[in-house]
This record gives structure tokens, C-alpha cells and sequence, in this order.
């Protein structure tokens, strides 16, 4: 069975107006790829997979350099708006995920079966990609789309 893939640009800034298109340059300051990685605390492993699917990815751009320890669990994190980040989780599992979605109740009110979204949120100065899905395997596809 094919699996779906939505995009989703949802952009709360229109100073800065960024794209999908535009990755991961919102991200990259003086050739330094300057975001986090935010995976629920309880998330599945696969969600684990997905952010090194797409931090590997990074190596096809030759003038990003990336840090190491970027990543996160979603407890450390107060307020997500505060940081440029790559969410990976649904508002289900991810409290980052959650605030970025507008906690919405049920937490999954806003996801379909079997999709993978990727949204795009400026909040703060700040940019936020939001790689959610209904599962796992729905954010691992939407995880292989941006690293590609």
C-alpha cells in the first residue's frame, strides 16, 4: 500500500515568510546549522530514526556544518517558540508538538490516518518544522521527504 504524504505550511509571520522550499537555509547561520531536534520522551523509536534521517541528510548541503547534541526530549524544552527547531512527534506524544498544534483536544483532532505532514510555524523570531502524522511510520515518511 502507498503511503500519503501531506505538506503543510502553516506560517504565523509574514515578515519572513519562509518555505519548505526554502530548507534547511531558516536554519543555517554562518554556514552552522543552528536548530534542535525535539523527540517526545515517550516516543516510539521510530521517531528517534526520523530526526537521524534527516540530520544525516544535511551532509548533501557542503557548506552546513552541524553541531553535535541537538537533540532534545520535549520535557527539557518550556516553550518551543523559543527555539528554531524540527519537532518530531504528534501533539499525542510530543508536548513540543502539542503546543505547536494549539494543544488541540483530542490531541489527535487534526492528524489523518496513514500521512505524514510537515508544517511550518515562525513564532517568535524563531522557526519551528513540525514533521507530525497520525503514526510513526506516518512521520518517518514525511521525515525521508524533507531529507530528500
Amino acid at each position: 500500500m502507498k503511503r500519503a504524504l501531506l505538506i503543510v505550511l502553516l506560517l504565523v509571520s509574514a515578515v519572513n515568510a519562509y518555505t519548505l522550499s526554502d530548507y534547511p537555509s531558516f536554519f543555517v547561520q554562518d554556514g552552522k546549522f543552528k536548530a534542535i531536534y525535539v523527540i517526545g520522551e515517550e516516543a516510539p523509536a521510530l521517531d528517534v530514526i526520523s530526526a537521524t534521517v534527516i540530520s544525516t541528510a544535511l551532509a548533501k548541503y557542503p557548506n552546513v556544518t552541524t553541531e553535535i547534541g541537538t537533540s532534545r526530549i520535549d520535557s527539557e524544552i518550556a516553550d518551543i517558540t523559543k527555539e528554531n527547531a524540527i519537532v518530531i512527534g504528534s501533539p499525542c506524544e510530543n508536548s513540543a508538538a502539542a503546543q505547536l498544534e494549539g494543544n488541540p483536544q483530542p490531541c489527535h483532532k487534526n492528524l489523518a490516518g496513514s500521512v505524514g505532514y510537515l508544517k511550518l510555524f515562525e513564532k517568535n523570531g524563531k522557526v519551528q518544522l513540525l514533521v507530525t502524522g497520525l503514526t510513526a511510520e506516518d512521520r518517518r515518511q514525511a521525515a525521508k521527504f524533507l531529507a530528500s
